[in-house]
Formats: C-alpha cells, structure tokens, sequence
C-alpha cells in the first residue's frame, strides 16, 4: 500500500514560490511546489525511497548520512536522526536535496522527512537499517557501484528525473525570457526610486558581482541574474534606518513580481504538456499517475514503520542556507 504524499511547509518568499516550482525541475527533485509554497513527494516516489538500498557513509551527533546511486538518476542522500525520550525511541528518515542558485554560488538544502519508526525495544537502531534498508558498506569494499538499478530503471524516481530533463529542455529559452523582463523591471525600479535603500542594494549587487565574476558568475543567465538581486534584497533587508525607503520599494515591486509569477506560469504550463507528450509511454503513464493524487495541504499522512497503522503528521521544515 502506498504511503500519502510527503508535505513539507515553507514561509512565502518575494516570488510566490513561483521561481522554486523551476529550481525543482531544474535541479531534477523528486518532489515539486505547490502554489501555495508547499514541497510535497508524490507517494509513489516515497515508497521507492524508502525501500532503496542505501550505504551508510558517515555520523555525526545522533545522525546517520546514507547514499543511494540510481543508474540514470544519480546520488541520493539520506539522513537517519535518531532519538530517545524515556522509553520511546524514533528514527526519522530525511531526503536530502540540493538545489543550486547562481551556478552553485548559492546551495539550499531541503530536509523532507519521508518515513519514521517509533519502539521501545533496546535495538531500534539495528531495527531501523533493516526497515530502510540500510547497508553498512558494499560488499565489494573499496568498488562504488550503481544500487538497484535494473529495478529502478522503470521506476518513479527515474520517470520524474525524464519528466525534469525534458521539460528543462522544452521551456529553457521561454522562461530565460521571463526571468530577463522581470530582472531588467526591477532594475529599473531600483534606479528610479533612487532612494537610500535602493542605492544599497543596487552597490551590494555590484560587489557581489565583482566578487564571483570570475567563476559563478562568468556565464550568468537572467535567472542567476534575479537569484543574486535576491540574495542582495535578504542580505539589505529589515535594517531599521531604511525601513521606510525598502518599503516604498516593496509596494511597487509587488505589481512587477505579480506580473512576473503570471507570465512564468503560462510557460510552466505549456512546458509540462509538451514535455509529458514527448516521454516514453511507461515513463507518461507514471507522470500522469503521481499528478492524480489528491495532497491534502493541511495535514499529511506518513508511514508508520514498525505498526501497520496509520497516523497523521504536521511535516514541518526549514532550507539550510549554505554559503
């Protein structure tokens, strides 16, 4: 029986998670946002995670670090946290995944809990490997190899990593456009407001500039462009002398961020039926399959590894800013 998609909450952001619904398909993860700014992992792709076979590589503090190599998909990564309180005690199984911003300048990790045990018995930690399939080391020591691949080559994963590639290909100059419009607007909005707040942002988005021309930055996209001035909008705002001018900015920039979160959706939107339309028919079918399933947005349910009931579970997570 499959396991209800996995939920994961988040604040709003300046672009109504409408730029994290393109860093999924571009970073190829195997959930996506909703409009509301949830993260959610379809079931179907949660069952395989759970039951992949993963190599436990290293610890620190009370969690465990696993990795997965799926032919065709690449690395997955795991985190087992585990955790005791009088005679309970829980394991969680985290996703791990990376989405890079600004060609890796900046690195966001999103942390989903996928699967939990809870027990009393004294071995859970032995309890847990078994139940998430994990492996101490390959039995060929010192050889990386491919896990599974034959019996995930067809899988949910795989489809939805088919599914990210074309439409990446498919909208790619599209949404580049988009994302050139919606830069150059608010550009010019910082130079006409003119004030103290937009001055510091427009110098902090030089020197950022200046300072990772040479690597990150030596090919940048519209995309990367509008990646930086928000990193430049984070690092200015809420200091309390230019409270007023960010404010007078913000109100402005609303309209332009609404018109921009519109026209990028229409290309999502055009993206996603082509791209489903030019998938092999099992990889369409899987697609078509994991799009289906009703996400209730408020609450979700998980799977309860060590009973065979069900319970409900408010999932709730931060991004890890790495720099």
């Amino acid at each position: 029986m499959a396991v209800s998609s996995i939920l994961l909450k988040r604040e709003k952001t300046v672009d109504f998670f409408t730029t994290e619904r393109i860093d999924a398909i571009e970073n190829g993860l195997v959930g996506g946002y909703l409009e509301n700014g949830d993260y959610y992992i379809p079931s179907q792709i949660v069952d395989e995670l759970i039951a992949i076979e993963k190599i436990k590589k290293s610890a620190f503090d009370s969690s465990i670090f696993c990795l997965s190599n799926i032919a065709g998909v690449g690395e997955l990564v795991f985190e087992l946290k585990l955790s005791e309180e009088d005679e309970l005690k829980t394991v969680k199984l985290y996703l791990l995944e990376t989405v890079f911003k600004i060609n890796g300048y900046l690195q966001n990790t999103i942390r989903t809990e996928i699967a939990r045990l809870e027990t009393s018995d004294k071995n859970f930690v032995e309890m847990a490997f078994d139940k998430f399939n994990i492996k101490i080391k390959f039995e060929d020591v010192g050889r990386e190899e491919v896990i599974d691949s034959e019996r995930y080559f067809n899988g949910y994963i795989m489809a939805r990593r088919q599914f990210c590639l074309t439409l990446k290909d498919i909208f790619k100059d599209k949404m580049l456009e988009v994302y050139g419009k919606y830069f150059n607007t608010r550009m010019l909005l910082l130079k006409k407001l003119n004030n103290e707040y937009t001055k510091n942002v427009i110098e902090h988005y030089n020197a950022e500039c200046k300072k990772i021309e040479k690597y990150f930055y030596q090919y940048a996209t519209n995309k990367n462009r509008n990646e930086l001035l928000n990193k430049c909008f984070e690092d200015i705002n809420g200091k309390t002398h230019l409270m007023n001018f960010e404010q007078e900015f913000k109100v402005e920039e609303e309209k332009i961020t609404k018109q921009f979160a519109i026209d990028l959706e229409q290309v999502e939107i055009y993206g996603e039926k082509n791209a489903i339309d030019k998938l092999k028919r099992i990889d369409r079918d899987k697609i078509n399959e994991m799009r289906t399933v009703e996400i209730d947005t408020k609450q979700v349910k998980t799977k309860e590894v060590n009973t065979e009931k069900q319970f409900i579970q408010e999932v709730n997570g931060n991004e890890i800013l790495e720099r």
